[in-house]
């Protein structure tokens, strides 16, 4: 356990370089177990103030940005703090998506798509992948490993955070993903009766482990199904 020394909340200020401004409350947690002044997570970048993100830059709004009515996939960012990123070289491998899906508010659906490289094709086994970077406004990604066995055509799992359809159309480039090494070791975990129910929350999503109507081997099966095709059945009851 990392040892924490208290919560503290904090005013962050961003200046952008398009020359905006904002500022956000957020509390943190303080500890002497980093040598970093300051680490930013998920709790914020995860925030309706993340508008969205790309490669390059992180923009940013104390105020929900809509999406433009009469151009759906369209998202007006001049308003945002376009705050620059310096990341690190990598080896991220850009994902197209290949037909058109619409992801209703707090909703999740898979997007099929393919890499940016069009002569990637078929593998001999499947492939552990991460996604590192969602490219789309008010989106995310779980994060878990997925696996491809054609670059061509594998899906990969967006949510909708906004109160807004999301529209992806083919052609969007919409994600970055991060291949695993050929030596990277990926452990299964054991199950043990006292951790049972906490281990079905995070493998199963809650609608599908909360239907009282299924048996286990449907809950199964209704997960794998809605990981495959992004759509689940309720069962009925007698």
């Amino acid at each position: 356990m990392t040892p924490v020394k208290g919560m503290l909340d904090l005013v962050l200020h961003f200046t952008g370089c398009n020359g905006i401004h904002k500022s956000f409350k957020h509390s943190v947690v303080v500890s002497d177990a980093t040598s970093h002044d300051l680490m930013i997570g998920a709790d914020f970048l995860l925030t309706p103030w993340r508008v969205m993100e790309n490669s390059t830059h992180l923009y940013l709004s104390n105020t929900y940005q809509g999406f433009d009515m009469r151009n759906s996939d369209y998202i007006d960012t001049s308003e945002c703090c376009k705050v620059p990123l310096l990341r690190p070289a990598n080896k991220w491998i850009s994902a197209i998506s290949t037909r058109t899906i619409t992801i209703p508010p707090d909703c999740t659906a898979n997007i099929p798509c393919r890499v940016a490289m069009k002569n990637m094709g078929l593998t001999d086994s499947q492939v552990p992948f991460e996604v590192a970077l969602v490219s789309l406004p008010y989106a995310s990604t779980p994060n878990a490993i997925c696996y491809l066995q054609d670059y061509g055509n594998f899906n990969i799992p967006i949510k909708n955070d906004s109160y807004d359809d999301l529209m992806i159309y083919p052609g969007t480039d919409f994600a970055q993903i991060d291949l695993y090494e050929d030596d990277a070791k990926i452990y299964p975990i054991q199950v043990m009766p006292g951790n049972a129910v906490q281990t079905f929350s995070i493998n199963r999503v809650a609608f599908v482990d909360k239907d009282e109507y299924m048996s286990e081997e449907e809950k199964e099966k209704a997960f794998d199904e809605f990981l495959e095709k992004g759509t689940f059945t309720p069962s009925m009851s007698v």
